[in-house]
């Protein structure tokens, strides 16, 4: 299989249900076990329990998106963001601009 190739068979969906008290030592925990147990990795982030999110704690993210880059390009399949508030999108695609995602990240609004 090449590199490009997807075994669907071998993909794990992991849902990480996001709070407005977003830990981050929690998330980057549940992320690596991720990559550790699974060869090939989709992530589904459920935003719809967030009401309180800005650009600040997005660029936080930062240092754990680049921590992880070498297990994003070898095991992330894609991202999905579940949302239920239209302004989620919008505050994401600007992050997105300043930086930008590694594998692709789908929004699905609720």
């Amino acid at each position: 299989m090449s590199e490009t190739e997807i075994c669907y068979d071998n993909i794990s969906n992991i849902q990480l249900d996001l709070k407005d008290e977003l830990n981050l030592i929690e998330l980057d925990v549940k992320i690596n076990t991720a990559f550790v147990n699974n060869e090939q990795v989709i992530f589904i982030f459920n935003l719809t329990d967030v009401n309180i999110i800005s650009m600040k704690l997005l660029m936080k993210l930062i240092p754990l998106l680049k921590k992880n880059k070498v297990n994003i390009k070898k095991k992330l399949v894609k991202s999905i963001i579940k949302t239920n508030k239209t302004w989620h999108i919008k505050l994401l695609n600007l992050f997105f601009l300043i930086y930008k995602p590694e594998k692709p990240v789908h929004f699905i609004q609720l």
